[in-house]
Parts: C-alpha cells; sequence; structure tokens
C-alpha cells in the first residue's frame, strides 16, 4: 500500500501540499457522501458508493486510495465521518466493516482502469466493476457476522440496483466533469 501512495508523489514542496489538500478533499467528500443515508439494517444505504467511484475516475489511484485511507483512519480515531455522524474501530468490526475495505480495492480499481476505458458504455463497466468490488467485500465479512443467507438477503440484493444506478450517475457525471 505505501508503494502505492508513494509512487506518485510529487516532488516539490508545492506540488506535495496539492496532493495532500486532494487526499483532504477526497475525505471530505465521502464524509459527506455518508452522511447523506437511509438508515436500515445491517447496513445503512449511503451515497458511499457514488463518492468513491466519483474519487476513482477523478483522481490518481494515489490520491482515491489516500482519500479512502485517511477517510478510514478519520473515522477510527473518533472523528464523526461514518454514517450517522458515528465513528469507532468497533466499525470495522461490525456489519459495515467489509464495505469499508471494499472501498479501498474500488478506488484502486476504478483509478486504474479508468485510463483504458474511452467509451461511455466502458467507463460504465469499470463504475460497475468498482461497486461491485464494494458489495463482493461487504457481503463476504457481514457473512462472517450474520450469515451467508442474511448477508445475501440483507447486504447485497438491496444494494445491486442501487450501484447498477450510481454507476451510471456516477460515469455520467466524471465525463461531463472530465468535458469542463
Amino acid at each position: 500500500m505505501y508503494a502505492l501512495l508513494t509512487q506518485s508523489l510529487p516532488l516539490t514542496l508545492k506540488e506535495s501540499g496539492t496532493f495532500a489538500i486532494r487526499i483532504f478533499l477526497g475525505s471530505l467528500l465521502l464524509a459527506i457522501a455518508a452522511q447523506i443515508s437511509i438508515p436500515a439494517w445491517p447496513v445503512p444505504m449511503t451515497l458511499h458508493v457514488s463518492a468513491v467511484l466519483f474519487l476513482g475516475f477523478a483522481s490518481s489511484p494515489s490520491v482515491a486510495v489516500g482519500s479512502v485511507l485517511l477517510y478510514l483512519f478519520e473515522g477510527a480515531i473518533g472523528l464523526p465521518v461514518f454514517a450517522g455522524f458515528s465513528s469507532g474501530i468497533a466499525k470495522f468490526f461490525g456489519t459495515t466493516g467489509g464495505y469499508f475495505f471494499g472501498f479501498l480495492m474500488a478506488a484502486y480499481l476504478v483509478s486504474t482502469l479508468k485510463s483504458k476505458a474511452s467509451t461511455f458504455l466502458s467507463q460504465y463497466v469499470v463504475a460497475v466493476l468498482g461497486g461491485a468490488s464494494i458489495l463482493l467485500c461487504g457481503t463476504l465479512y457481514l457473512s462472517s457476522i450474520v450469515g451467508l443467507k442474511t448477508a445475501f438477503v440483507t447486504g447485497l440484493l438491496p444494494f445491486v440496483i442501487k450501484m447498477f444506478v450510481e454507476a451510471g450517475l456516477t460515469t455520467v457525471t466524471a465525463r461531463f466533469l472530465k468535458k469542463i
């Protein structure tokens, strides 16, 4: 992970400041997206997926992954950045823990694969892969807590259509912002 973050680190102090600001702004985007949620058990529906996919499309792998890492660190040390203004290490071991780790995978996947995707359809596929990686990590981890059937019914199925819609909206947004 360290190699990923440092491989594209800027060389000058000014560029380093810009890099840090981008990571901070990315973590802020994730914190805001977490607060736009529909409470549900065992996992709330938030705009996290859209934010992670957007970070992947809008930034380098080091900034996208760095933003997610900073966001997770902020929550771990007690800043109220998780859904419902919650925080704490216990969140990593609860029902949402796997989704958090899926954010890292999705940020890396989308930010890395976006350069190979030039058409809307190929970018949409990249976004779906990112969203699916979040759901896969989240559901697998959730199954260790609530069982596979419950994880599938409550942690995957309700989010599948949402993920496809978010992938489309994020792809459209990223393409639009790239043009302007």
